[in-house]
């Protein structure tokens, strides 16, 4: 069922005064269409309440100059990940994944989209959609002038059908500049770690660190959702929760 959100305010109080429970309110959070267009009604992740709190009031400061269609992490492994990016910022100063401040994986980027239209798109393929599993393999990273640490997402027939829906649903409508590199057949779904400001040196040491760790996980997909990116900060346009399979109510 797609829940409609008026505002969830990030509280004030020192984090640890908060309860478990609200911190983990935004995970579940779904968002219906109309949420998807507006600069007033446009949700946020407060990145002072440790990346999970959400404001519907105006949170977009700045145009978008890039949108991207993702599925947030589901909460155990959202967890997980925000506990190695502390770790990452806390020891090696490495604090450029803040750019994207909440865990996920994503299946498209483009410079603009008609935003109303792949909000109805991303409601109307999660209300067909259930939940299911995919697999993670360890760490992987890409090779450029200034290194990208992630986790890789093992493609799987399922993982593969959805990625697809997604690019031919949103092709009919009005999206530009597209970026190829999320093109099905050259798709390489992943967690980020690291990217922005880290440098070869700390790449060596980080992977030293963390390759000790067991990152095979299997993560549960339940949403599709959209998020914007400022050159400064990013938010939460939208999120829907998979319906498992039953229609969603309006």
């Amino acid at each position: 069922m797609v829940t409609k959100v008026t505002t969830v305010a990030a509280s004030r109080q020192p984090r640890q005064q908060r309860g478990a429970s609200s911190e983990r309110l935004s995970l579940r959070l779904s968002f219906p269409p109309e949420t998807c267009v507006g600069k007033e009604s446009v949700a946020c992740l407060d990145p002072s309440r440790r990346l999970r709190y959400i404001s519907l009031a105006g949170c977009v400061r700045e145009e978008p100059r890039m949108h991207g269609v993702v599925s947030l992490l589901d909460d155990e492994h959202y967890t997980q990940v925000e506990e190695v990016w502390r770790e990452l910022s806390d020891n090696f100063g490495v604090r450029g994944i803040y750019v994207t401040p909440y865990p996920h994986f994503t299946y498209q980027v483009a410079e603009e989209y008609d935003v109303r239209a792949v909000g109805t798109i991303l409601h109307d393929l999660a209300a067909r959609m259930r939940p299911f599993r995919v697999r993670t393999a360890g760490l992987g990273i890409f090779t450029l002038a200034s290194p990208v640490l992630y986790i890789p997402i093992v493609r799987s027939p399922e993982l593969d059908a959805l990625h697809s829906e997604v690019w031919r649903a949103i092709a009919q409508t009005s999206a530009s500049e597209v970026a190829a590199y999320y093109e099905p057949v050259q798709w390489v779904p992943h967690v980020t770690l690291a990217h922005g400001d880290l440098n070869h040196d700390q790449l060596a040491e980080i992977v030293r660190v963390l390759s000790t760790r067991n990152f095979h996980w299997e993560l549960t997909v339940n949403n599709l959702s959209l998020i914007y990116d400022t050159g400064t900060e990013q938010g939460l346009r939208c999120r829907f929760n998979f319906s498992n399979g039953k229609k969603a109510a309006s």
